[in-house]
């Protein structure tokens, strides 16, 4: 017998060996609360994730040096990976228990939370990685007209976009027709619009993902064409060192020294964002097509589900390695809070 997939989706957050999924009478899915590989993660993510990010939100904030317009974006993403730990915080009695207990309401702002600040983490992702191929492609570009005003109007526009692609879904699977609490928890209703909710998956999840992948597909594609060019060139770039003298040369060379350090920030972007992201993703599409009753039932989409989730542990540390001002500003935080 097929089950539906809001009790896959039920079974496969809270699956061990030893709870039994239960349907009949409206009772509850689980027999008897039990730490679960899902709990676990939630946990671990929501302490350490919440730490993190208050502390690089906490530097970002104190030192003005580090409030750029580049830096306007990576707040937000910050913040929004704070609300998103709290999110999995307020889950971990649910995992662990099966049970929903903190009401109609509260659940309401659960799941627009959930719909919302996930759509933003990917999209600022996206938005990130477009500042740093600009950056890198048109640097002189980039620095005249990324402004506050700037980096301000992108992240409006991706709000409006992410509002009205997943705001319409969220009042009709997590509100009007969402399945009883105290039988499924606080979850989406998987089976109201399965079409609309994959394009929403689509355009906010895979699209973004797949920008990131392109851009340092892209970058990297100038970046050699630009290195073989370079090396050519490079007789002609010494003898034009020499000729502008010893500070101008320095301005030069600290010039050509950022870019490599953009490029690195770029590709471990995109990395986390291929391994944590992609899969869960990927997963979402493929519930579309007539095998996805047999997908739901398997335990990819737990797996993938914790490595979205670990993405909020996995971003302040890369900022960290990457921009040396954050890195200097947080450890001067840490050792006055000593």
């Amino acid at each position: 017998m097929n089950q539906s997939a809001n009790e896959i989706w039920a079974r496969g957050s809270n699956s061990t060996s030893v709870q039994t999924f239960i349907r009949e009478n409206g009772t509850s899915i689980y027999s008897r609360p039990e730490w679960n590989p899902t709990a676990v993660v939630h946990l671990f993510v929501a302490i350490p994730g919440s730490l993190l990010n208050g502390l690089v939100l906490l530097a970002f904030l104190r030192d003005p040096q580090l409030r750029t317009p580049f830096n306007l974006i990576v707040m937000h993403l910050i913040a929004s990976n704070i609300l998103s730990a709290m999110q999995y915080a307020v889950s971990v009695p649910g995992t662990y228990t099966g049970q929903w207990q903190l009401g109609e309401r509260f659940c309401d702002l659960y799941l627009l939370l959930q719909s919302l600040i996930g759509g933003s983490i990917i999209c600022t992702h996206s938005l990130i990685a477009v500042n740093r191929a600009w950056a890198i492609v048109y640097p002189v570009h980039y620095r005249s007209a990324n402004t506050k005003r700037a980096s301000a109007l992108q992240l409006i526009l991706m709000w409006v976009f992410i509002v009205s692609v997943n705001f319409p879904y969220f009042m009709v699977a997590g509100v009007i027709k969402r399945m009883p609490v105290d039988r499924i928890g606080c979850r989406f209703n998987f089976n109201v619009l399965p079409a609309y909710g994959t394009v929403s998956a689509i355009t906010v999840y895979f699209c973004p993902t797949l920008l990131v992948l392109a851009l340092f597909f892209v970058v990297s594609l100038r970046k050699l064409i630009a290195g073989r060019t370079v090396k050519r060139c490079e007789p002609a770039n010494n003898n034009t060192l020499r000729s502008v003298g010893p500070v101008a040369s320095v301005g030069l060379v600290h010039k050509a020294q950022e870019r490599p350090r953009k490029y690195f920030f770029l590709s471990l972007l995109t990395a986390c964002v291929t391994v944590l992201f992609l899969p869960r993703t990927m997963f979402i599409i493929l519930t579309l097509f007539p095998w996805r009753s047999t997908v739901w039932q398997s335990e990819y989409f737990m797996v993938t589900s914790l490595l979205y989730a670990c993405e909020i542990v996995v971003d302040p540390i890369l900022f960290l390695m990457t921009l040396d001002r954050l890195r200097k500003s947080t450890r001067d935080l840490v050792t006055k809070c000593q």
